[in-house]
């Protein structure tokens, strides 16, 4: 095909010596499409995109993550959250920044009237009617706020890339931003609507983390806490053992004593083999009941534990009366913590214990206080044992019939038995 005579004209005044630049845009005109990252938005959308947003938009074409994203959010209907949600590829700045200049600049011409919810919280969105018209009405001031701020919009969709087992990930997403924990948040105030603490359908096919190539060692973040008050236990000494060394006859670092926060902290050695730490913490406090604490899915990288909360001698002595139970001195006794896909603590559930027996009593708490009258745990997922005979011990819990997980664990006579209970690989 041969150039137009004006074509030809422009190529050879480009190409001579000193040839002028392009004449700029007129003042005023929003500049090009191609610019501003080209994306086949809606006219309104990209009308004001391209003014507001032009650098960030050019941004996000240059990098994959986030034009992949917004190609996929072009295409998607007005309003469609759930359309939104499928197209998440990952964390990068220019995500970041480009949601967050659109939905400070251009929300009303783009349809996001809640921030831009089905980005931020895919799983959510997805899961119910009840639960995306619920995010449109309680969560919409924490998603508007969230959309606007660039930096929990990079740890919202940091998130997104983590197992959702994995504290270790969650945490390090979560401390991109300066506003808290986007879902989180979500979760608290859609709770009932979203079915939080009911997520169990992951269990038997789900991959715990696993310890990064490389990492030999995680620093791990302990809080001991008062399980009638939950304040912080001073002066509480914390060992790190190896799962079978109940009596912690061979500590796994230096034992420590809680300070003034109730927090000890640890350096401990992993391997990829084990997937991590997945030993025990042994606890002693005066005045309290010697405690074990079993973490489950096991510690693959540095974090903050959940806190460790332990018993006075005396909360538990009220704690036995309330179901009836005389404390035998030759067994021990366990206490179950449950919780979902998204590690949110389950209520309904039920456990049974492989090593219960007729001198044994299951129960389950309610407000914090175990009671004869309860059936299935209450939103604080936890559920017990007393008067256990001693050994190993594998946990089982179910909702509505559905397996949730199992969690194993040792019995020590005149020990309560912490066991997190987690879905299963």
């Amino acid at each position: 095909m041969r150039a137009s005579p004006t074509l030809a004209l422009l190529l050879a005044l480009s190409a001579a010596p000193g040839a002028c630049s392009p004449p700029e845009e007129p003042k005023g005109r929003p500049p090009s499409g191609a610019t501003c990252g080209g994306f086949a938005l809606p006219e309104a959308c990209a009308a004001c995109t391209a003014s507001a947003c032009c650098e960030q938009a050019a941004a996000c074409r240059a990098d994959q993550a986030c034009a992949a994203t917004y190609d996929c959010l072009a295409a998607c209907p007005a309003g469609d959250q759930g359309c939104r949600g499928a197209c998440g590829k990952g964390a990068s700045a220019a995500l970041s920044a480009m949601v967050a200049c659109e939905a400070v600049g251009c929300a009303g011409k783009c349809g996001d009237t809640c921030g831009d919810s089905g980005l931020l919280l895919p799983t959510l969105v997805g899961r119910s009617s009840a639960c995306a018209a619920c995010l449109g009405s309680k969560a919409c001031a924490i998603t508007t706020t969230c959309a606007s701020d660039s930096k929990c919009v990079d740890a919202a969709t940091c998130a997104l890339s983590c197992n959702p087992l994995d504290r270790g990930c969650l945490e390090r997403c979560a401390a991109r931003s300066t506003t808290g924990d986007l879902a989180a948040a979500a979760r608290l105030a859609c709770g009932a609507e979203c079915d939080v603490g009911k997520q169990v359908a992951c269990n038997g096919h789900v991959a715990w983390p696993r310890v990064l190539p490389g990492t030999t060692s995680v620093h791990v973040v302990l809080a001991v806490s008062g399980a009638a008050n939950n304040k912080p236990v001073p002066g509480a000494e914390v060992r790190a053992c190896g799962k079978v060394d109940v009596g912690c006859a061979s500590p796994l670092a230096p034992p420590a004593t809680t300070d003034a926060r109730g927090v000890a902290e640890f350096d401990l050695s992993v391997t990829e083999v084990v997937g991590g730490f997945n030993g025990l913490f042994k606890i002693t406090a005066a005045g309290y009941t010697p405690t074990l604490g079993f973490y489950n899915p096991p510690v693959a990288s540095s974090m903050t534990l959940p806190p460790m909360p332990i018993l006075r001698d005396i909360e538990f002595a009220a704690a036995t009366a309330a179901l009836g139970v005389s404390a035998d001195p030759k067994r021990g006794h366990l206490i179950a913590i449950l919780q979902d896909c998204e590690l949110s603590y389950v209520s309904g559930a039920t456990i049974t214990i492989s090593s219960a027996d007729a001198g044994s009593t299951v129960g389950y708490f309610q407000a914090g206080f175990p009671t004869k009258d309860a059936t299935a745990t209450d939103g604080a997922g936890i559920a017990g044992g007393f008067n256990l005979p001693t050994g190993l011990v594998t946990v089982n819990a179910a909702l509505d019939g559905k397996p949730i997980g199992s969690g194993q664990a040792f019995i020590e006579a005149q020990t309560i038995t912490q066991v997190a209970v987690v879905p299963s690989p």
